[in-house]
């Protein structure tokens, strides 16, 4: 059994493990900030929730604005969202929301999406905030930088090791170059925080789907029993 194999075989056996243990695990938490219950709708595809949730904090807030330009763009309202940022982005060049619309820019092919993210990337090196690390870090996987973004979430990761997001995506990174076995690891660890992160069922989804295809499914079905809007999990 090659290495890869085994490792998803341990993967999955987790995550179903885990799966099973969720309501105990959600009980002892804390109640959720109105920010986390925003979030928490957006990963689970309840986009109207965030707007709901969103509208009920400061819209000046940068995170605010992100999480609902995040829901407007995966309705396909680009406008929307460009409208929203801008001008959060004009007075917070680095923040959240400078990330986002950045990151739509991108998308869409837009020039300026390069000195958006680079204003972002220098997080990277400059802040001791972890949510401001992974930031940094997401804008310079967008820039094609692959090492100095892996050195970002390793740091962002170190100071939070308790943040789903910050290791999805740090597993996402590892995806994109084909480092599966490191992908799986990060996945795994997001899903032992949080079991119902959809975005690390996706990847670790992505990730089995050619060495063991039913697995993969299985878990990508796992992400549509929870968000059932997901465009990358029925793919």
């Amino acid at each position: 059994m090659t290495r890869r194999v085994a490792l998803s075989l341990l993967f999955v056996a987790l995550v179903f493990t885990a799966l099973s243990v969720y309501g105990t695990a959600q009980s002892a938490r804390r109640p959720a900030t109105p920010l986390q219950t925003a979030t928490r709708a957006l990963v689970e595809g309840r986009f109207d929730e965030v707007d709901a949730q969103a509208d009920k904090l400061d819209a000046r807030d940068p995170n605010v604005a992100a999480l609902k330009a995040r829901a407007a763009i995966a309705r396909g309202r680009y406008q929307d969202a460009d409208s929203l940022l801008r001008p959060i982005v004009a007075r917070a060049p680095t923040s959240e929301a400078a990330l986002e619309l950045g990151l739509l820019m991108r998308m869409l092919g837009r020039p300026e999406a390069v000195p958006m993210l680079e204003r972002v990337a220098g997080l990277a090196e400059t802040s001791v905030d972890p949510h401001e690390m992974a930031r940094g870090a997401r804008a310079l996987r967008a820039l094609g930088r692959f090492e100095e973004a892996n050195a970002g979430y390793r740091e962002a990761a170190a100071e939070a090791p308790g943040d789903a997001a910050i290791q999805t995506e740090w597993g996402d990174l590892f995806l994109e170059k084909f480092q599966y076995g490191d992908a799986l690891k990060s996945y795994q660890i997001a899903l032992q925080i949080d079991p119902r992160w959809t975005p690390a069922l996706i990847g670790s989804a992505r990730t089995l789907s050619d060495d063991n295809p039913p697995q993969a499914i299985a878990i990508a079905r796992r992400a549509l029993d929870i968000n059932p809007s997901s465009v990358e999990a029925h793919l």
